[in-house]
């Protein structure tokens, strides 16, 4: 959700780093949720790489629960591995 200049370690605060779950467009289903630091949630985004020549970009993301429409839930097992394959400099 927002730009990062290099590797590192990213708070989930609301403003550059957001951790989402919904269903697909078209989807029977119908949920969202996320990470909510006003519900108390916290998290981080660690980067591990990022290279915009080569367009690649990974890391993991932790957190500690999210909120939606339908409640609050967990998740397990963390951290999650992320891998972007269309990084734009």
């Amino acid at each position: 959700m927002g730009t990062f200049a290099s590797a590192g370690s990213y708070t989930i605060d609301g403003a550059q780093t957001r951790v989402k779950l919904q269903s697909e467009a078209g989807s029977p289903y119908n949920f969202f949720y996320q990470v909510d630091v006003a519900q108390g949630d916290s998290g981080t985004l660690d980067v591990t790489h990022i290279d915009g020549e080569a367009g690649v970009a990974w890391g993991e993301v932790t957190f500690s629960g999210m909120h939606g429409g339908n409640g609050a839930l967990t998740v397990s097992p963390l951290p999650i591995l992320i891998w972007c394959n269309d990084v734009q400099n």
